[in-house]
């Protein structure tokens, strides 16, 4: 089975994502030559960085936080109200502004000092990697060219690229326009549509589109 691992954008898109803020949406794996089958995985990519203005902040109530940035020239760019009204406490994001005179590194100082918040951190960024883990993929130039079979580099269609944005969905069904397909395969079978409106094997055209038992 071919896997595929993500990672999410930073601290702040975790936090989206328990709010209910899905990630991304659905792209089509289902051309590729032996790659269909999709798991996506989150990692921590060891070169994180923190974003150079933003801090994360929990407090008991808004008014508390609210009432924090102000005294100390920082401004609230972020409130996740969702997670907050499950969580029972408020999270946001506060931005160092050029009024408050100083690095991030010295705001969260300040703010950890501060009795009115319950939590403070680096708002971290993370680069996103996505790639898959399956060993018969280097072989697979038409996806990622690095001239490893003796080809032109990024002579390829530019799959973990797209993959960046997208690592797709069971809610998209794509049609594969061939001589047919192995949908017994191991890549396969876990991601092949089956018509809902024909029943496998009792030799009826349920569904009346003119075949019978149209399974795939």
């Amino acid at each position: 089975m071919l896997r595929l691992t993500t990672e999410t954008n930073g601290l702040s898109r975790w936090l989206e994502l328990g709010a209910g803020v899905g990630l991304i949406g659905g792209l089509v794996c289902a051309m590729l030559v032996s790659a269909c089958s999709v798991e996506q995985d989150t990692q921590v990519d060891e070169s994180a960085l923190y974003h150079p203005t933003r801090i994360v902040v929990q407090a008991p109530t808004f008014e508390q936080a609210q009432a924090s940035a102000l005294a100390n020239n920082l401004k609230i760019i972020r409130s996740f109200d969702a997670l907050s009204e499950q969580l029972g406490y408020w999270m946001g994001v506060f931005e160092v502004t050029p009024e408050y005179g100083a690095t991030v590194a010295d705001a969260v100082y300040d703010l950890e000092n501060d009795a009115k918040l319950s939590y403070v951190g680096r708002d971290k960024m993370y680069r996103s990697a996505v790639m898959p883990n399956d060993p018969s993929f280097k072989k697979q130039y038409g996806l990622h060219n690095t001239g490893q079979t003796g080809g032109t580099a990024d002579a390829d269609i530019d799959a973990p690229e797209a993959w960046e944005y997208d690592t797709g969905s069971h809610d998209v069904i794509a049609a594969v326009v061939d001589s047919g397909v192995d949908y017994d395969h191991e890549d396969l079978a876990a991601n092949m549509w089956v018509n809902p409106g024909e029943i496998a094997g009792n030799g009826i055209d349920d569904d009346n589109n003119g075949y019978v038992d149209d399974i795939y």
